[in-house]
């Protein structure tokens, strides 16, 4: 990912210079197995575009997404995963990388629940529960890229 990290900052930066509003910069980060555990919680919190991998989300992030806020946070947001050489996830890593997405599915969807409760009383005989929703779950787009493929609509849509 830091190929891809290097050249996404540059970009980045190009773009902050060239943009004349007054708008937050987008901020890039990676977390893989070569990321300093200090560093993680800043770029999952801080970042809005993350590079990853599958071991990494499998190993790191999923397992942990309610115990650490700044993943609960980054998984309750997460809006698009770009799945960069899709081609290469067939066979045995293909099915394993399956079931990563899903999981990484189902946790953004749970992740992103309304979790706002509110009890209203209209009278004291009758008690009414009203849910306050802040956001609704959050269901990501997946967009896979490859530049090899001879049936990619098929291959991703066994991914």
């Amino acid at each position: 990912a830091q190929d891809q990290y290097s050249k996404l900052s540059l970009l980045l930066k190009s773009l902050q210079e060239n943009d004349n509003s007054r708008t937050a910069p987008l901020r890039a980060g990676v977390i893989d197995g070569d990321t300093p555990h200090s560093q993680r919680d800043e770029i999952a919190s801080e970042c809005q575009i993350i590079l990853t991998n599958p071991d990494t989300l499998h190993a790191a992030i999923l397992p942990n997404w309610n115990k650490k806020p700044s993943y609960q946070s980054l998984l309750s947001r997460l809006k698009t995963i770009v799945i960069d050489e899709a081609h290469v996830y067939e066979g045995a890593f293909g099915a394993h990388v399956s079931m990563v997405l899903a999981r990484l599915k189902r946790v953004c969807r749970v992740a992103s629940s309304p979790s706002n409760t509110a009890v209203e009383f209209s009278d004291v005989s009758q008690c009414k529960i009203t849910l306050k929703s802040q956001k609704a779950q959050s269901i990501p787009l997946f967009i896979a890229c490859s530049a090899t493929m001879i049936h990619p609509e098929q291959h991703f849509r066994l991914l």
